[in-house]
């Protein structure tokens, strides 16, 4: 077991001393080893436990924190033959951890009921062939999982977990009933950045979203709402034109979020025409009972875009107020939108440095207000790439730029970046870091209090 702070003396001088006031530099989690792959998936409770999966050696693997330390990284997937891959996992209070993940194209799972606690297995379908799996789990406990099957069309699936048992929304496979698709025919959730994404909800539901083929390089974006084992009707999320520009039938990278009273929001890419050039745009809609809310664009672009958003990062605490993250494609500058009393801000710039290349954005906000944007830099000229963070505290505004990462063990992975608010006041922010043909599993926490240099 490593404490956070257990890096913060040697990289003191590593740091600015405004960004050392309050950062606990990153700490190594995992690595650095040349079998580190993949992407990282990473959650924070509100409780302050957190984990993170990712792939080892080609095998599943999960470390987790509790208590202000992180224990040792540990395999997941024991005794299964061949290469597991789309690690997911999710974290409630208490430190119970569910880490999803494929092993031979099945969807299966293991959980562990608290911190310190060893994981159980816990299938999750072993049929047909999956190409993609998510977990999510509310703050009550309850957990959903999504996954996308492949043969054929690609159909997306979800689950609820009871105990160490998942149970079928809807008929289970092979009842075509069950899928959640708007049409079967086409194909649904396909993995990669045509999701599918999930968030679980208080009392027993969630809410799944999805890209589906609407012909050759064509999706537009779906949603579901689910009570209990019951799916309600598939809502289409793409408009068919935005302030007068034509859709161009390209809705990507939807992200999930939702309230303690179960109001959801969707966050994606949504491509319009505007004269001869297709302009990615972030669209935001509520997910209700009763249907869609009206998208709000929170790109900050404006009516006439000279450049595209992507990959946008929503997070919503209890109350019902949100903070969303998206980089830009063109000039790579990293852009922010607030939810406060049901309505979204338009959009405003985050980053002061500017980046040489598109690097990714995170966003997290928890329930007391406090709040922090982060993103990855490239300084451009083989420079090594840094994490960067402004943290906002409830109530207050964004403060400067925070470099979180130690460049000296490794370039920040663009894209890497994944972030989490804790009921204290501090953000948790994860990232992977790459030093030849070796990679690291970083975390630092951005602290709720200005730290004094003996306090480390």
């Amino acid at each position: 077991m490593r404490p956070l702070l257990a890096l913060a003396t040697a990289l003191l001088l590593a740091v600015p001393a405004a960004a050392a006031a309050n950062v606990v530099p990153a700490t190594t989690v995992a690595g650095p080893s040349d079998k580190l792959t993949g992407t990282i998936s990473f959650d924070v409770a509100p409780d302050g436990t957190a984990a993170v999966g990712f792939l080892l050696d080609g095998h599943a693997t999960v470390a987790r924190y509790a208590n202000g330390a992180w224990s040792p990284a540990e395999r997941v997937d024991t005794g299964l033959a061949g290469a597991s891959s789309s690690v997911s996992v999710t974290v409630s209070p208490g430190g119970r951890v569910v880490a999803a993940f494929l092993n031979g194209q099945r969807a299966l799972s293991r959980v562990s009921p608290a911190s310190g606690q060893p994981f159980t297995a816990a299938d999750i379908q072993l049929d047909p062939a999956h190409n993609a799996v998510e977990v999510d789990a509310a703050e009550d406990g309850t957990t959903y999982a999504v996954t996308s099957t492949t043969g054929g069309q690609s159909d997306v699936r979800a689950y609820r977990l009871n105990g160490t048992t998942w149970q079928s929304v809807g008929p289970a496979f092979p009842d075509p009933a069950g899928a959640l698709d708007a049409d079967q025919a086409k194909d649904a959730g396909p993995a990669g950045q045509e999701g599918p994404v999930l968030t679980a909800l208080r009392g027993g539901g969630a809410v799944v979203a999805w890209g589906e083929d609407e012909g050759v390089s064509a999706f537009r974006m779906w949603a579901r709402r689910i009570d209990g084992l019951t799916a309600g009707p598939a809502r289409k999320a793409s408009p068919d034109a935005l302030d007068g520009a034509p859709s161009a039938k390209f809705a990507l990278l939807p992200d999930l979020d939702a309230d303690a009273a179960g109001r959801a929001w969707l966050a994606f890419r949504d491509d319009f025409v505007y004269g001869a050039t297709n302009r990615a745009r972030i669209l935001v809609r509520s997910v209700d009972p009763g249907g869609l809310g009206d998208p709000a664009v929170v790109d900050g672009l404006g009516a006439s875009p000279t450049e595209g958003s992507e990959f946008p990062r929503v997070d919503v605490n209890a109350k019902g107020d949100g903070l969303l993250a998206t980089p830009r494609q063109l000039s790579n500058q990293s852009w922010a939108a607030t939810l406060t009393g049901g309505a979204w801000s338009p959009g405003f710039r985050m980053d002061v440095t500017g980046s040489d290349s598109v690097t990714g954005a995170w966003s997290a906000l928890g329930d007391d207000g406090t709040g922090a944007v982060a993103w990855v830099r490239d300084p451009g000229g083989g420079g090594a790439r840094q994490a960067l963070a402004r943290r906002r505290p409830a109530g207050g505004a964004f403060g400067p730029e925070l470099p979180l990462a130690d460049t000296a063990l490794g370039s920040v992975e663009g894209q890497s970046v994944r972030a989490g608010a804790m009921t204290d006041c501090s953000v948790l922010v994860a990232f992977t870091q790459l030093a030849g043909a070796e990679r690291r599993v970083a975390v630092a926490r951005l602290d709720a209090r200005r730290r004094r240099r003996h306090d480390a």
